[in-house]
């Protein structure tokens, strides 16, 4: 599959679709339904779908249900998968409380390359394959301390989901 080159917004409408159709059993989505897990206005995701409809990975008849088209769907499971690794690695790595990694997996994954994405998912492999001890010594499981990023505030930037 050729690289597509999506903004932030259109990746998170895809992973959202992709999302409640795993729900709904894969029988389509209804646009009030992707506002609905986005807490975006409808008109917004109305021009979001159009614009993956002209990319080419979605479908919708007039009014109807949204669909993913086989490439769509391939990117949306991609984009799925690399955002449960971000998770997992500020969760289950780093420590990070489920909301906080939650919230700044949202930020991060969006500036991940494929190439950067598949080196994270290598490395949680060979993490999964660690024994516990050697996860533990490894984990950010301790209190942080208040060194060298006390100046930087937290993030809430673009891509924060709800």
């Amino acid at each position: 599959m050729p690289h597509v080159n999506l903004s932030p917004a259109q990746q998170d409408y895809l992973e959202a679709v992709y999302v409640l159709l795993q729900r709904s059993g894969g029988f389509g989505v209804r646009v009030t339904d992707i506002a609905a897990e986005l807490g975006t206005r409808l008109p917004t995701v109305v021009r979001g779908m159009a614009r993956l409809r002209a990319a080419g990975l979605a479908a919708q008849q007039e009014r109807g249900l949204v669909q993913l088209t086989p490439r769509g769907l391939a990117l949306a499971a991609q984009l799925l998968h690399r955002h449960t690794d971000v998770v997992y690695l500020l969760e289950q790595v780093l420590g990070v409380s489920a909301q906080r990694a939650e919230a700044e997996a949202c930020v991060i994954e969006h500036g991940l390359s494929g190439d950067t994405a598949q080196r994270l998912h290598q490395f949680l492999e060979r993490w999964q394959r660690l024994g516990a001890a050697e996860r533990r010594a490894l984990s950010g499981r301790r209190p942080a301390s208040r060194g060298q990023f006390t100046l930087v505030g937290d993030a809430a930037g673009a891509g924060t989901r709800q």
